[in-house]
């Protein structure tokens, strides 16, 4: 079953309260845009459970991507950036051991 998603650009006057409302009645997951381009969804307490305490099926996360255009238009070199992480990891100080 695929549930509806709509689309909502912000800027600073989009009207949250009234996004939240009009959620809270229909429960269409909300994408949220900037320039275009998608920064958050609004999606129900259940789904969000869902999400954190199974976790998303393979499926799912395909369509989370499709559907808010992940990667899309990003110039993304995976050896720039894996190449910077390791340069990174050796330019910093380790930090103190993590106790419990």
């Amino acid at each position: 079953m695929h549930k509806e998603v709509k689309r909502v650009e912000l800027d600073k006057r989009t009207d949250m309260v009234a996004i939240l409302d009009a959620f809270c009645a229909d429960k269409a997951i909300r994408v949220l845009e900037r320039d275009g381009k998608p920064v958050a969804a609004l999606i129900s307490m259940e789904d969000f459970e869902r999400l954190l305490l199974l976790g998303p099926l393979p499926q799912e996360v395909r369509s989370a991507i499709v559907a808010s255009g992940g990667w899309k238009d990003n110039d993304l070199e995976a050896d720039s950036l894996i190449d910077k992480i390791y340069r990174w990891r050796h330019e910093s100080p380790p930090g103190e051991p993590v106790t419990s």
